[in-house]
């Protein structure tokens, strides 16, 4: 057993009281209202959700790039205090690290909500043209995603060594569980290394991907019929927005 077990085991299990379990309850309501809407959206089709006022169309859309702004802004301040080593900062990072992923698997799970057939998702590969800023979008928002879950499964390997450690003997199939994960990791020197330069790679990939991402929704914006929005300009207005947007709502998360 590890120091770090060892301080699990001193502290002991931290378990929710009242007021968490009455807010995962109410959670958990609305997981199940939202599933029960989108069912009938799919029986009925979008004539449920009247897309053609601009309206609710933009409640669908806004959704989704409000998710990829909060998803961008969280990977870029993951990105910036990793590579600038701010030791303050470990408890902020850990936390925007799920709110990037989670936000950009909110994103894609949005668009398919917004898909009056879903069951035609294929086609989108399928049938995919380089022309379509559509089809970039499809490129770029799984890129991010893979990306984002590595920033956050890197670091959390010495976490998931602890709850493998502490699990042994106690309960052997959870620490089995945590040990898979672990990639079998001890500690040592050359381990250490490898996922310090992982982590760096990984945070210097995430800024102009995020970038990249910002810039396809943009482009798929601008080649719309819609007034004003026909402008070279989209790309930079939607960056400078994300930073607002997204990193407001990083702010709340974090309070």
């Amino acid at each position: 057993m590890s120091k770090y077990s060892q301080l699990i085991k001193d502290v002991g299990p931290q378990k929710f009281n009242r007021g968490g379990m009455l807010w995962m309850g109410f959670l958990i309501l609305l997981i199940v209202a939202g599933v029960i809407a989108y069912i009938d959206q799919l029986i009925e089709g979008q004539v449920v959700t009247n897309m053609r006022d601009y309206v609710l169309w933009g409640v669908y859309i806004s959704n989704f790039v409000f998710f990829v702004a909060t998803s961008f802004v969280g990977a870029i301040a993951v990105a910036v205090l990793r590579l600038t080593k701010s030791e303050w900062r470990r408890p902020f990072v850990r936390l925007a690290e799920i709110v990037a992923l989670a936000c950009i698997v909110m994103a894609g799970i949005t668009i398919i909500i917004d898909m009056a057939r879903p069951d035609r998702m294929l086609n989108l590969f399928v049938h995919a043209r380089l022309q379509s800023p559509i089809t970039w979008d499809v490129i770029i928002i799984p890129t991010f995603m893979v990306v984002s879950i590595l920033l956050l499964y890197f670091p959390l390997l010495p976490d998931l060594a602890i709850l493998r450690d502490h699990y042994n003997g106690t309960n052997t199939r959870l620490s089995k569980i945590y040990g898979f994960f672990a990639l079998k990791w001890q500690w040592t020197q050359k381990q250490l290394k490898l996922q310090k330069k992982s982590v760096q790679l990984l945070a210097l990939m995430i800024i102009p991907l995020g970038l990249i991402l910002e810039s396809i929704d943009a482009y798929l914006f601008s080649t719309t019929y819609r007034v004003g929005w026909d402008s070279s300009n989209f790309a930079p207005y939607f960056i400078s927005g994300a930073m607002v947007a997204g990193l407001g709502a990083l702010v709340s998360v974090v309070y």
